[in-house]
Formats: C-alpha cells, sequence, structure tokens
C-alpha cells in the first residue's frame, strides 16, 4: 500500500464462508480491521468486553492485538469479508 509507512504492512485476506471460523490464537497477534463485503455474519469475541458485532456490507470492525474473535455467518449464506 504506497499510502502507508514502510513499517507499516498490510496483508489482505478474502473470506468467503459458509461456517463459523474457529478462534484461531495465533492470528490475534497484530490489529485487524474487518471489512463485510457483501451478505450479513457477525463478529465473536471471546475474553473481552464485547461478545459479538453484528456485520452488514460495508461495515469495519477494529480488532485490537490480542482479541481472540472469529467470523460467523448466518446459517445457510455465505459472506464476503475482507
Amino acid at each position: 500500500m504506497p499510502m502507508l509507512p514502510d513499517d507499516k504492512q498490510v496483508q489482505v485476506h478474502l473470506s468467503k464462508n459458509d461456517r463459523p471460523q474457529p478462534f484461531l490464537p495465533h492470528l490475534v497477534a497484530r490489529i485487524h480491521w474487518l471489512s463485510l463485503m457483501s451478505g450479513a455474519a457477525k463478529v465473536e469475541f471471546k475474553g473481552t468486553g464485547i461478545d459479538h458485532f453484528a456485520l452488514n456490507p460495508g461495515s469495519f470492525v477494529y480488532v485490537p492485538a490480542g482479541a481472540l474473535h472469529r467470523i460467523v455467518p448466518p446459517v445457510n449464506e455465505h459472506h464476503d469479508a475482507l
């Protein structure tokens, strides 16, 4: 990303989940920004002050480093999350 300083690294990952993700501890070392592009989903958190956050297209969620989280789509629906 040319607009960021050299010490900032961005990794883009597109997810098309149709089932809940597991809570993966190795993914929480850095901050995350989640954005939902289509469909609907929720982000579940473990060990934080927030239980979950509903996502709609255009939603952005900041996930601080160390926060266990996973994306859970509604039953019988998939989503495109970035």
